[in-house]
């Protein structure tokens, strides 16, 4: 066991879909070396792409807890932060970049409280995307968990996946070709259109 994997389980499936698919074009020493290794091979593989799903809501919870002391009263951005994830329908890879602009919490006074760790960002965007999931609840857990679980509390969040491309509909299917799909959520003051300006304008430097 890995956290909630169970390895045993997903290599068992493996040889399963294997054996469907057969293979009468490969040789036979190819055949038995496929047959007996790559079941293993994937299972650590999806044990690790999948990583994610071994977190719960505490551990990030905990993750955006810590603060240190700040009187900056600006927008901190980040630009492009690439994730890799996968469609729940096909289990076929979706991989983007996301940008992220945060206010931090402010005193009755307008001046800074605090501000989180730089890197936690990034970390909060990893656990969310090694999951099964889809762009529209992708955007949404990471805006949510920023949202709710800074400490203390931003006065608002904007999430904005962009260059989304899905293989579920590039490879298969429709075979649309496109740069990208994008999806936003915005959380506190980000509801007002002109303060999601203001993080365009820092994403377009």
């Amino acid at each position: 066991m890995n956290g909630n994997m169970n390895k045993h389980l997903i290599e068992k499936g493996f040889q399963q879909v294997l054996e469907g698919i057969g293979f009468e074009n490969l040789d036979a020493e190819t055949r038995e070396e496929v047959i007996s290794n790559t079941p293993s091979r994937m299972a650590k593989a999806w044990i690790e792409w999948l990583d994610g799903m071994n977190h719960t809501e505490s551990f990030v919870d905990e993750l955006l807890s810590k603060s240190f002391p700040e009187t900056s009263i600006g927008i901190l951005s980040y630009k492009d932060i690439e994730f890799h994830s996968f469609c729940e329908h096909h289990l076929a890879p979706m991989r983007g970049k996301i940008n992220v602009a945060i206010l931090p919490a402010l005193d009755e006074e307008g001046r800074g409280i605090a501000t989180h760790g730089l890197s936690k960002v990034p970390r909060v965007i990893k656990v969310y995307s090694q999951r099964l999931s889809l762009q529209e609840r992708l955007a949404r857990q990471i805006a949510d968990a920023l949202f709710n679980y800074i400490d203390p509390k931003p006065e608002g969040v904007y999430v904005v996946l962009h260059h989304v491309n899905h293989d579920c509909m590039t490879s298969r299917g429709a075979k649309a070709h496109a740069d990208g799909t994008c999806q936003a959520e915005a959380r506190g003051v980000f509801l007002d259109p002109s303060r999601r300006n203001e993080a365009y304008q820092m994403w377009s430097l």
